[in-house]
């Protein structure tokens, strides 16, 4: 080949490749938001992985206007791992921190991240089958609620999690003394306001998830789900709301152990 004709390929190759980062940045959409989380000075670490997880799960319901689970695997309280995902819809590819501040009591992390928008073939991909967990590992289950139906929706959420832990392989155990884990729960529900239910009543609950290690206190995975719920009984939507969250809740933190023990 010439040498003119091999330089004019280099080139060509050469645009080639930057238009191809061009267009994997132009697929990108920014977007700024701001996650909280308490501040714990005995765990900086963890306080601040809490924090920006909170802060890329804001900025992709920002983008695309669902509720996101922000599923984080953490060894010796250091992030391992960790997944935001949109209903399979997009990603969060990178981020930017923008400001991190102290306000009573809390971590607040304001960034701007970067988007990706998953491809029709990425979104139509099936999840790949759940793993069961290696040995058998004991699970307490401790539920916290907080509303005028605190005590039902304790009853609800426990019993949904307790159902999907032993599902997936699990063995439960009534007392934390029994367990090799103890699965922490906290529930809350609150009403959604729309006039075109008439009389009946809808209900968004909120169930956050951690698993904790029992001989040595590690969290091991966290969990945050919202479902809502829709009944003409105003308790009984927000208490399947609750219901519902915690079997979401309770079938993502029961494979994020099962692969955090075959790693072990």
């Amino acid at each position: 080949m010439p040498r003119g004709g091999l330089w004019l390929l280099i080139l060509g190759l050469g645009a080639c490749a930057s238009s191809s980062k061009r267009n994997a940045a132009l697929n990108e959409v920014a977007v700024q938001a701001e996650g909280w989380a308490a501040f714990d000075p005995k765990d900086e670490l963890g306080s601040r992985r809490r924090a920006l997880a909170e802060a890329q799960k804001k900025a992709v319901e920002q983008r695309f206007g669902v509720s996101v689970s922000a599923r984080t695997r953490v060894d010796n309280a250091l992030t391992s791992a960790q997944r935001i995902m949109a209903d399979v819809r997009g990603t969060v590819s990178r981020y930017e921190v923008l400001d991190e501040r102290r306000e009573d009591g809390l971590l607040k992390i304001r960034i701007k991240a970067f988007m990706r928008e998953f491809s029709s073939k990425e979104a139509q991909a099936p999840l790949p089958p759940p793993v069961p967990p290696p040995g058998n590992h004991k699970i307490a289950v401790q539920i916290k609620a907080e509303g005028p139906q605190a005590s039902d929706w304790e009853r609800r959420a426990a019993a949904a999690l307790r159902q999907t832990l032993m599902d997936e392989g699990f063995s439960v155990v009534e007392t934390d003394a029994q367990a090799d884990f103890t699965a922490q729960a906290q529930a809350r529900a609150s009403p959604v306001a729309d006039p075109r239910l008439g009389s009946w009543h809808a209900y968004r609950a909120r169930v956050t998830l951690s698993v904790i290690e029992s001989a040595g206190g590690a969290v091991c995975c966290e969990e945050t789900k919202e479902a809502s719920a829709v009944d003409i009984d105003a308790a009984s939507a927000s208490s399947q709301a609750v219901a519902d969250a915690s079997l979401s809740a309770g079938s993502s933190i029961a494979r994020e152990l099962s692969a955090w023990l075959w790693t072990r």
